[in-house]
């Protein structure tokens, strides 16, 4: 406690001194014995309460801050800078907001790979979400350059780690065609890829090549032109093959149109967990759910649901099986989907039996014709949804199970 008083007492609020890693209790105290004011210990402490923020927290904290008074001491308090490039003062001083702030703190803490690969890439793409390309180049070239080096690893070094050999050239134009999104999809996917390269684990590299299919979800074709070009030790990660051409194909096709299903699915499909391939599924936009489902060959799309005749037993009203069978025969031979809702709706999982039910009432008139023939919590969840509600409006409702005693 002792140093530390000194230290303030010497020192002052010295950024350089407050940037370190050992802003202790007794430095906060000291602090608050030697300010001013109870304004002073604010404007003091806040870069270094900052400077501690998880990642995934950072962006939406820091912008939503009152103005520093010294924008360019918070941004070295709060980013760990010992010592500040002139570029980076400059670039402060002409946009001291504290949305600028916010960014540059942020990009200072992603350079330093603190936290997991996908909180890192969120930040990142929430950090950038409203800059220009022009905007970003000029605070990028204002970084330190070890900050700007390990937010923008090089091509070549990439392709070397991660590219298989007969296809680096292949992947080299991937990333071209990546580094002409918005910064914000870019500069992320480039940090998944330099974290899928640096880490060693099978764990570490799964969570980066979910990382890769996160920040890409909403650029697939690229997606599925990088995951093309991947070395073997790299494709396991990002997209696991299964031995089945058949199925790695439909996994491709699935790779383009919803990235971070189709990681999730492949890896499900890989370890044999049907579970955790229903949780993928449930994870795309609803609208693409379809879609995606058609994607796949029918070997899986009826491994997943597994026993349809048990499922059909445990969801249907009493004696009604096998007319619920064969109303679902009616929905769509082909269409296994409908088998997967249902699925869905008997789940201990509350997200999942809403998704179930969503998946149903997109076509709300043959949900409404299923409604008699299930049981009573699943019918009463159904009927929860308006447009299943309105569909089953002049649908007698079914006879209850047992008599009911009327009151007198």
């Amino acid at each position: 406690m002792k140093d530390a008083h000194l230290a303030v007492r010497s020192l002052g609020p010295d950024p350089a001194f407050l940037a370190g890693d050992y802003c202790s209790n007794e430095l906060i105290a000291a602090v608050h014995r030697h300010a001013a004011d109870v304004s002073a210990v604010r404007r003091t402490l806040s870069p270094v309460a900052v400077h501690d923020l998880p990642i995934a927290d950072l962006p939406a904290v820091v912008a939503a801050l009152p103005a520093p008074p010294d924008p360019i001491a918070f941004v070295q308090i709060a980013g760990r800078r010992r010592e500040m490039p002139p570029a980076l003062r400059d670039w402060i001083t002409a946009h001291p907001t504290p949305r600028s702030c916010s960014t540059a703190i942020t990009l200072l803490h992603i350079a330093e790979q603190r936290g997991v690969p996908i909180d890192r890439c969120a930040a990142l793409a929430a950090a950038l979400a409203d800059w220009s390309r022009e905007e970003t180049d000029a605070l990028l070239a204002a970084l330190p350059d070890d900050a700007h080096a390990a937010l923008r690893p090089d091509s070549n070094a990439l392709a070397c780690a991660l590219a298989h050999p007969d296809r680096r050239d292949a992947f080299r134009q991937a990333l071209d065609a990546r580094d002409a999104l918005p910064l914000s999809a870019a500069l992320p996917a480039r940090h998944a890829l330099d974290a899928l390269a640096q880490t060693t684990t099978p764990s570490d590299q799964r969570h980066a090549g979910e990382t890769l299919a996160t920040v890409l979800r909403n650029h697939g074709s690229i997606f599925a032109d990088i995951v093309g070009a991947l070395n073997d030790a790299a494709r396991s990660a990002v997209l696991p093959r299964l031995n089945d051409p058949h199925i790695e194909s439909a996994l491709d096709d699935l790779a383009a149109a919803d990235p971070l299903v189709a990681h999730h699915l492949a890896h499900a499909l890989w370890a044999g967990d049907m579970s955790a391939a229903i949780d993928a599924l449930a994870d795309s936009l609803l609208e693409k759910t379809l879609h995606l489902w058609r994607l796949l060959p029918d070997t899986i799309c009826s491994a997943i649901p597994g026993d349809g005749d048990a499922l059909l037993r445990d969801i249907a009203a009493p004696g009604r099986p096998h007319a619920l069978a064969r109303a679902l025969r009616g929905w769509n031979t082909d269409d296994p989907l409908p088998l997967l809702a249902l699925h869905m709706l008997v789940d201990d999982d509350e997200n999942r039996r809403a998704r179930g039910a969503a998946i149903l009432a997109q076509q709300p008139d043959m949900a409404a014709s299923l409604l008699p023939l299930l049981r009573d919590d699943v019918r009463v969840w159904l009927e929860t949804d308006p447009r299943i509600a309105v569909a089953c409006a002049d649908i007698p409702p079914p006879r209850p199970s047992a008599p009911v005693r009327r009151r007198r």
